[in-house]
């Protein structure tokens, strides 16, 4: 299989891959949208419905996953143990060259654990530069944790509660294959409760990593701010969160926040390739 974790997670898209649906093994269509690795290493729950409980027990899903990687995990060890650059770099990590499932957990874990994006316009302005964020941001900002609401599950200073929420995008009644039918949440907890509910994402670098949404229904970040505000914020389907409430922004307020928005991207880190 030719993929690896960058065929999903590109560097220069915001360590996403800007597709709807990204493209498993062989050629296969996967029913979630590809969420960004920045920041990672702050969530307390990994994937969009949180059945992984860390970085360390996430990292081997996709390689292990008959519809991404679809590597047997069994033999994975054995051949990279075949690639010479691999025994001692892990001899230098772990003092042995020993290649085991546990350390490579570890590493992926580790390597993402560096994709922090902490440099953004917003945290120059936080930093008391006050020339860093121009006067539409700064409405923006302030429409952010006021009349929009934003801030009620984007916070912190990873813009994330670490919660999951149905917004109103997906229906579980529809046939089960059908991709607005995701079952979110429950699909971990089998609570009703849970139906359609999805990981708050990060906000930082989101101007990168279009499309939107963990089953990438909207292609630009206009179409997001016109859904949150429009007189009904997506569906009434059932379950939806009672937070999301019309808006109400005007033309200009809906820009500012956009500005705002925008502001939280930061340089990202450089990447090497793997060894020959």
């Amino acid at each position: 299989n030719p993929m690896s974790c960058a065929s999903s997670h590109q560097p220069e898209k915001g360590f996403a891959d800007g597709q709807r649906f990204s493209t498993g093994a062989p050629g296969t269509a996967l029913a979630r949208h590809t969420p960004t690795l920045v920041n990672v290493g702050y969530g307390a729950l990994q994937f969009w419905d949180g059945r992984s409980a860390s970085l360390e027990a996430q990292a081997l899903e996709p390689v292990r996953s008959p519809v991404e990687m679809n590597q047997p995990l069994d033999s994975l060890p054995t051949e990279l143990r075949s690639i010479p650059t691999y025994p001692p770099e892990f001899k230098q990590a772990f003092g042995s060259d020993e290649i085991t499932l546990e350390r490579l957990g570890l590493a992926l874990a580790a390597f993402q654990r560096t994709i922090v994006a902490s440099e953004s316009s917003f945290d120059r302005a936080m930093r008391g530069d006050r020339s860093a964020l121009g006067d539409s941001a700064r409405r923006g900002m302030a429409l952010f944790v006021g009349k929009a609401r934003c801030v009620l599950c984007h916070n912190g200073p990873n813009f994330t509660d670490n919660r999951f929420h149905n917004i109103g995008l997906f229906f579980p009644k529809l046939k089960p294959d059908h991709p607005m039918s995701d079952r979110g949440r429950a699909l971990v907890t089998r609570l009703t409760d849970d139906e359609g509910r999805v990981k708050t994402p990060t906000l930082r670098n989101l101007a990168d990593t279009a499309p939107y949404m963990s089953a990438g229904q909207f292609r630009s970040l206009d179409l997001v701010l016109r859904g949150y505000n429009s007189p009904d914020p997506f569906s009434t389907g059932a379950n939806k969160d009672p937070l999301m409430q019309p808006l109400n922004l005007t033309d200009a307020e809906v820009a500012d926040l956009k500005a705002f928005l925008e502001s939280l991207t930061s340089p990202l880190p450089a990447t090497v390739g793997p060894p020959n």
